[in-house]
């Protein structure tokens, strides 16, 4: 998966001005202006392609309700069924966990794998007990082999295993042990390689029989076991994600706030974010983005149906509205984010979109404007360069906050036998 960037490219010679259109490595015989791929996470903002509204227009669905998040478009990845957490490999491809009983531990399924572009919809390995969290291993630091995708189960007696299915060589779909059932681990339900390559655990608990109580533990996986960092968390600890500063942010089955440690797993505060759900929900999911449109910021979707941007202080920012029932979230190599829904059966994918750039070219003194329609709660960048195939843009002016109405900005072409623009756009 590739991001895509908007450029308008714009020359001028003896006879007259003219902008012209070119998308990935074709031109148009009808130009305008142009768009360009390019390689995931290159730069601090997103790359938008003037084309993505059309491309993707087709596979929004209009089924279920639709998540809406302001400049950017939600349409259905994909339509495994009761998919939980989610994660990609390096090459795009996605798996997904699976629950078949609606949240106990008893149900033995397979896992879902789901191919480039959303299909082919596929059953691997052989069943796992409660197989709800899910991480694909890339480097393969933890299971020896890189691509290894790792699941979180149950193993009854109160006890938490995690396997391992690899996805090359002559072992490929066959699960084998990376961590032995142990009463250590009792539900491993959230499972997350954080910026350290350290594999961290949730263990969810989950269970009413006195014998098997709640640890309330998290930690991580290091040589086939379970290390725990901290003993004095919520009770059922269900996701987590780290921040920037490497601290760790975690949601809990029962808990309407976010809890935060340290990367060591020092207590820092039970009350983080306050409020996030009801005291009856399943841990709100957690996702850590990687630059581009959504920044760097974790990402929550709240009891309420909010996505909700988490800044380093605990304040949140309201960024999309609508979700339902999601069991998984996850950043995309492309920068887009996915999102599983258990009740809907389905992987939805929002991925931010282009604003329509218009320009007005005055031949006279040889000045260009450039407008766009905002939106509100955005941030608009005009850079510049006088080749394409460059990593050095200019800003032109100061960055714009998006405010609903049309924006526009002039620039000078005096002496200027080419130039290229692009238009970066990224939450605050």
């Amino acid at each position: 998966m590739r991001n895509q960037a908007a450029i308008l490219i714009l020359t001028h010679g003896a006879n007259s001005p003219a902008i012209f259109i070119s998308q990935a490595d074709q031109f148009a015989s009808s130009p305008t202006c142009s768009g360009e791929l390019s390689k995931p996470r290159t730069a601090s903002f997103f790359f938008f392609s003037l084309v993505a509204i059309w491309l993707l227009l087709p596979r929004i669905c209009l089924n279920a309700a639709t998540p809406n998040v302001p400049g950017a478009i939600t349409t259905t990845y994909a339509t495994p069924t009761h998919p939980k957490e989610i994660d990609f490999a390096s090459d795009g491809t996605l798996f997904s966990g699976r629950d078949e009983c609606g949240g106990c531990t008893t149900d033995v399924t397979n896992i879902w794998r789901i191919g480039i572009g959303g299909s082919p919809v596929q059953q691997i390995g052989t069943p796992i007990q409660d197989p709800d969290s899910v991480v694909v291993d890339r480097s393969g630091t933890v299971s020896g082999t890189p691509g290894t995708v790792l699941v979180g189960g149950y193993a009854n007696a109160g006890a938490g295993v995690v396997k391992m299915i690899a996805q090359s060589g002559p072992q490929s779909n066959q699960v084998s042990i990376l961590v032995p059932p142990t009463i250590t681990l009792r539900n491993p339900t959230g499972l997350s390689f954080d910026r350290f390559g350290r594999l961290l655990v949730a263990d969810g608990g989950g269970f009413t029989n006195p014998n098997y109580p709640d640890t309330g533990n998290w930690g991580m996986i290091s040589n086939g076991s379970f290390i725990i960092l901290n003993t004095n968390g919520p009770a059922r600890p269900n996701h987590l994600a780290m921040d920037m500063t490497n601290r760790i942010v975690v949601s809990a089955e029962n808990e309407r706030n976010l809890w935060l440690f340290s990367s060591s797993g020092m207590f820092l505060s039970s009350n983080f974010v306050s409020g996030v759900q009801s005291g009856s929900q399943a841990g709100c999911q957690l996702a850590s983005a990687h630059g581009g449109f959504w920044g760097t910021s974790i990402y929550v979707i709240s009891g309420a149906g909010n996505l909700l941007q988490l800044d380093l202080n605990g304040r949140t920012n309201l960024v999309g509205t609508g979700f339902d029932n999601a069991t998984g979230l996850k950043f995309g190599d492309d920068d887009s984010l996915y999102l599983s829904e258990y009740a809907n059966s389905r992987v939805l994918r929002i991925t931010p979109v282009a604003p329509l750039l218009t320009t007005q070219i005055s031949a006279n003194n040889l000045a260009l404007a450039l407008c766009w329609d905002s939106i509100p709660n955005l941030q608009y960048q005009l850079q510049s360069s006088p080749i394409l195939n460059s990593n050095q843009w200019t800003n032109l002016g100061s960055q714009f906050q998006g405010t609903g109405a049309n924006i526009c900005m002039t620039n000078q072409m005096d002496g200027v036998n080419q130039r290229f623009y692009r238009l970066l756009v990224q939450l605050p």
